[in-house]
Formats: structure tokens, C-alpha cells, sequence
């Protein structure tokens, strides 16, 4: 059998996963295909009543067209009839009932607001009997990325100053299209650690000192409205800081080539990394700087709200290993006694583009949604074969 999963954000992600058994337990297996990542905003279309919602149809009808049906020469004819269990990560809260949960993501830099619930990805695929499940971001990275394999190849970014318990809570921060930050914590019925997502990233965003009073100044003319932490700590939000720091003729002129990539794509903020990490840019520079101090302070937030002494995980935006120590300082720059609780608190840079991805997929296997799916696909084959005349005592092989 074959999962489907997703990301779907302000940009998305298509892929197909297998999975199998190591020992006694199901887990994924291996990726088959996956598509570029594209604007969501492409598939956005008007509802019955104006509002803007996805085709979910097309979307998927390309994804399928494109790396999956040519798929069919390797893993042979009619593999498509595998796909049963369909799962996406979406960047927005998930509500609605247990039976059709809804969500909506909303990026204004974008231009993007589209509400859409799994009945709307139910009923357009082109599967029959296919059980569409909806996770958050965040959850989805928590349940890849502590994974042993997954965790030995996490970067330390900061160590801390005693060993953890792997039963200790553990904070998840995404720095990217937008700012996602959930908790992790030991369950000890499930023997596992579990996940919750929150809108912590949407909190006001708090000056540390005068330069930071002045960006907030400078965000606060610009938007005339309150300021949160994911307008000033997401791939856009670097941006803005970026023109911030233009903008206080403190750091020389700017470079005609990076504002020119700039303009191509205002919410992209590589250019402004690579002219930091080749040195050829102040004004760049101190963009990141400013940039990775937010990072760090609000990490350490973090760390102290939920007592995270399993660890900080920061993912999305790179951070150069020669400004690990930027980071980490703004992490600890706090009271003097939670300067050293935080100083017991190890930071790690996590793998975030896969790991969405492949979260999406083991959410399928642990939450059992693969083998219902086996189960009822099972029980159809039977009664087709019943009809058929077939003899059910005939091993069939389903795997």
C-alpha cells in the first residue's frame, strides 16, 4: 500500500511514501516520488458563495500526472489502485469534528486565505474508500525528527551543561513561511512522546533593547497594527528587518544586485543569507544578526515557559555555525537565576523540509489509519470475489 501525504502551507508539498515492517513494528519505509514545492495560491479558486477555497482536485490530479502515474514502469501497472490513506500537514489550527476536520491558512504577504476540511480532499481524489487525515505542522515534525536516526543527525547548536532525560519536554520552533513553535512531552501509558501544536507564534512580539524598539517602531508605521513574533521571525520577517536596517543609513549603501533579487521575490530572504555568509554585505550582515538575537531570546522563552529540559529544537531559517554564538547568547540573556536554568538547556538545528513530509506519512501508520485502510481494502476484495465466484480460502497475498 501507498501513502499520499502533504504539506500545505502558503507553499506546499506533494510526496508518495511506502511502509512495511521492522520487527514487529510498522513504520515508513521510503519515499517513491515527491513534487517541487509550489505556491499554494496556484490552486486557489472561488466557492459557491465567493469564498476562496482550494482545488484540491487539480492539485493533486497534477502531482499524480506528473510524478506518479510514470512511476507506473518501476513499481508496475495499477499501482495507483494502492494509494488507500491520504495525510497532510497543514500550517494552520485544525478543528472541526474528529469525522471532517477544517483548517484554514491564512498568509497575507501572499495574498492567501483559503479554508478547505477533509471531506474536500475525500471526496475529489480520485481513490475510492481513500481516509484523508489533517495534522498540524508541528506535530508532523515532532514525530520525525526525534526518531534515533533522526536526532544523530540534528547539529548541536548549544549544549547545555548536564545530560537530558529523553522523558523531558522538549520545545519545537519553525522558522519559515511563518513561525510554528509546539511542545513535546513524555506519555507514559503510550511509552512515547507526544506532541502539541500551538499559536504561540502569533504572541506580541517584545523589544529586548533600543535597536529592537526601533524595528518595532519601524514594523509598527508600516503595519499599523500589532506586531507578533511571526511577522518579525519568519523567512518574510527577515526581509523586513532587512529594510529595517536600510532604512537607520548605518551600515553603508546597498548592493544594486541584492536589491534586485529582493524585488523579484520580497518574502525570500537566501539572498540576504548568502551576502551575510560571503561577508560581502553590512547591510546584510547585521540583518541576520539582528535576525538570529530575536531567534535566541525567543528560544529562551521557550525554554523557560515550558521548562524544555529535553531540549530546544530550531528548525526553517539556516543559521550559520559562525553565528551560533549570536544565538546562544540572546538564548541565555536572561535574569540571572534563569540565565542558568536556560545554561542547562541544549539547542539543536533540526532537518526541516523532509521532515514535514515524512511526519505527515508515520501519522498514517501510528494513528492506525494504514491498517484500517488494509482492512476495509480486505474486506472489499472479498465480497468482489464472492460476487465473482471466487473460492475466499485462496491466499491473495494482500500486503
Amino acid at each position: 500500500m501507498t501513502i499520499l501525504a502533504g504539506k500545505i502551507g502558503g507553499r506546499s508539498k506533494l510526496a508518495l511514501f511506502s511502509h512495511g515492517f521492522n520487527g514487529e513494528k510498522e513504520l515508513i519505509k521510503k519515499l517513491i516520488a515527491e513534487s517541487e514545492t509550489f505556491p499554494t495560491k496556484k490552486y486557489e479558486i472561488e466557492g459557491e458563495n465567493g469564498e476562496k477555497i482550494l482545488d484540491t482536485q487539480r492539485m493533486i490530479d497534477d502531482f499524480l500526472q506528473k510524478e506518479y502515474y510514470r512511476q507506473e514502469d518501476r513499481y508496475g501497472t495499477g499501482i495507483e489502485k494502492n494509494i488507500l490513506v491520504a495525510c497532510f500537514s497543514v500550517s494552520g489550527p485544525v478543528g472541526g469534528s474528529k469525522d471532517n476536520r477544517t483548517t484554514t491558512i491564512s498568509r497575507p504577504d501572499l495574498d492567501l486565505k483559503i479554508t478547505f476540511n477533509e471531506l474536500d480532499f475525500k471526496d475529489k481524489l480520485p481513490f475510492p474508500g481513500l481516509r484523508v487525515s489533517f495534522l498540524n505542522y508541528m506535530v508532523a515534525i515532532g514525530k520525525k525528527i526525534f526518531l534515533a536516526e533522526d536526532e544523530a543527525e540534528s547539529k548541536v547548536l548549544y549544549e547545555g551543561n548536564k545530560e537530558t532525560d529523553s522523558q523531558n519536554d522538549r520545545v519545537i520552533m519553525l522558522v519559515g513561511d511563518g513561525l510554528g513553535q509546539a511542545y513535546s512531552y513524555w506519555d507514559n501509558k503510550k511509552k512515547a512522546l507526544l506532541h502539541k501544536s500551538s499559536e504561540g507564534g502569533h504572541s506580541l512580539f517584545a523589544p529586548r533593547n533600543e535597536s529592537e524598539g526601533e524595528l518595532w517602531s519601524y514594523l509598527l508605521k508600516e503595519r499599523r497594527q500589532v506586531i507578533s513574533y511571526e511577522y518579525v521571525l519568519s523567512k518574510s520577517g527577515l526581509v523586513r528587518i532587512y529594510e529595517f536596517i536600510k532604512s537607520t543609513n548605518r551600515y553603508g549603501k546597498e548592493s544594486g544586485e541584492l536589491r534586485e533579487r529582493l524585488t523579484q521575490d520580497n518574502t525570500d530572504p537566501s539572498p540576504i543569507i548568502d551576502q551575510a555568509i560571503n561577508h560581502s554585505d553590512d547591510l546584510a550582515d547585521a540583518a541576520l544578526n539582528m535576525f538570529i538575537r530575536i531567534m535566541g531570546a525567543r528560544a529562551g522563552d521557550l525554554a523557560l515557559t515550558y521548562e524544555a529540559k529535553g531540549g530546544i529544537y530550531v528548525g526553517g531559517v539556516p543559521i550559520p555555525e559562525e553565528k551560533y554564538n549570536i544565538f546562544k547568547e540572546a538564548f541565555l540573556d536572561k535574569e540571572h537565576k534563569f540565565r542558568q536554568y536556560n545554561e542547562a538547556i541544549p539547542v539543536y538545528v533540526y532537518k526541516y523540509e523532509s521532515s514535514v513530509l515524512w511526519g505527515a506519512a508515520s501519522h498514517a501508520v501510528d494513528a492506525g489509519f494504514v491498517y484500517d485502510a488494509k482492512s476495509a481494502h480486505r474486506r472489499r476484495e472479498r465480497q468482489r470475489e464472492q460476487r465473482a465466484g471466487i473460492d475466499p480460502k485462496i491466499n491473495r497475498g494482500y500486503s
